[in-house]
C-alpha cells in the first residue's frame, strides 16, 4: 500500500480507493495552497515580489543581484542588516 493510500486511511479510517484517494490528495493540495496564500498575504510577499520585479525590469542593469540588493537594503534596512549579520557573524578574537 502506498504511503498515500496509508495516510488516507490514517485520517478518515476508511478504506481507499483511486477515486477517493485523488480526491484526498486535492482535498490536501487545496489546504496547503490556502495556507501558504494566506501567509504571502500576511507578509506582503506579491506586493514585494511585483515591486522587486518592476525595480529590475526597469534597470535593465547588467547584474541584476545588485539591484535585487539595493532595494532589499532601501526598502527593509532593518532586515537587511540582520541578514547581513546573520550571514556574517562576528568573529570571535
Amino acid at each position: 500500500m502506498s504511503l498515500t493510500r496509508v495516510l488516507y486511511r490514517m485520517y478518515t479510517g476508511r478504506s481507499p480507493t483511486d477515486y477517493t484517494v485523488k480526491s484526498y490528495l486535492v482535498t490536501v493540495k487545496t489546504d496547503v495552497q490556502l495556507e501558504l496564500d494566506q501567509y504571502l498575504q500576511e507578509k506582503g510577499v506579491g506586493a514585494f515580489m511585483t515591486a522587486l520585479m518592476e525595480k529590475v525590469l526597469l534597470a535593465e542593469a547588467q547584474n541584476p543581484y545588485t539591484v535585487i540588493f539595493e532595494f532589499i537594503c532601501e526598502q527593509y534596512p532593518e532586515q537587511a542588516i540582520l541578514a547581513l549579520e546573520m550571514l556574517n557573524p562576528p568573529k570571535n578574537t
